[in-house]
């Protein structure tokens, strides 16, 4: 098993978190919270199943873009896989990709499908580079070509993740409204069109990744403590939003966690 973290070059620093790649032999099954960023899978190996609520999808040889993720996604594969995973900031793929957020929220289309200007043969030139530094380098020029021929323009639902993300564990609906000179609903409605789900269930992936943050490093939880300090109104809340995003009690999850999956989401086992 091998597994990498690369940072984007400065100049898609601004729309990209970061890349991974992953190498593994034999079948695997990883699980993965939701962070609220969607992004793009380059598949290089044995075909891959990528399941989000009802949807699962197989994943050949090929390169795809996916949505938002409600809750949580799953992994698999009985081959030897070869992954390249690019994560977007929360806020770009409808602007990269020139389609609502809610079409792409919990699936997974070829990116060929996608009206975009990255074409086919240029995905399939990082196939033929032979090194993983070459691979990731011609990722960044594709991305970075693309890029340049793309106006983007952040919406007030863009705006408001950030203010989400940015402000922490306590902010409100109400006002985030207020700071956006929305209405409740209007602000609603963008968020949908934008981002693909509710403002308020972006505050909850907001508020499990801070959580998720908060005990990187604490050998032996208090959770009582703990979801005080993480905006959850008592222990029950944060053991009932834990279980809605990864399928399992805080306790369980870390304990089965894989060090892949404790890696990518920033657990570290």
């Amino acid at each position: 098993m091998y597994f990498n973290e690369f940072s984007p070059c400065i100049k898609l620093s601004e729309y990209i978190n970061n890349y991974f790649y992953f190498q593994n032999t034999g079948a695997v099954v990883f699980t993965f919270p939701t962070d609220g960023c969607p992004g793009i899978l380059i598949n290089l190996g044995a075909p891959v199943y990528f399941s989000a609520k009802n949807n699962k999808t197989k994943i050949k040889c090929e390169c795809v873009v996916f949505g938002l993720i409600s809750n949580n996604f799953t992994i698999s594969s009985q081959g030897n896989i070869e992954l390249i995973a690019v994560k977007f900031k929360p806020w770009v793929v409808s602007d990269f990709f020139h389609v609502p957020h809610i079409e792409l929220t919990d699936k997974v289309l070829p990116v060929y499908l996608l009206n975009t200007n990255i074409e086919k043969e240029n995905i399939e030139k990082i196939y033929e580079k032979k090194s993983l530094a070459d691979k990731i380098r011609a990722l960044d020029n594709e991305l970075i070509k693309f890029l340049n021929q793309e106006k983007i323009i952040r919406s007030k639902a863009d705006l408001a993740m950030d203010i989400i993300i940015k402000s922490g564990v306590f902010c409100t609906i109400e006002g985030l409204s207020s700071n956006l000179a929305l209405s409740k609903r209007h602000l609603e409605r963008i968020f949908i069109k934008h981002v693909g789900i509710t403002p308020k269930h972006f505050y909850r992936i907001a508020r499990f990744n801070k959580l998720i943050n908060y005990i990187k490093n604490v050998n032996k939880p208090d959770w009582a403590g703990i979801a005080y300090n993480t905006g959850f109104s008592d222990q029950s809340h944060l053991i009932r939003e834990w279980k809605y995003f990864t399928g399992k009690s805080p306790q369980n999850y870390i304990r089965q966690i894989t060090p892949v999956e404790a890696k990518i989401i920033g657990i570290e086992k």
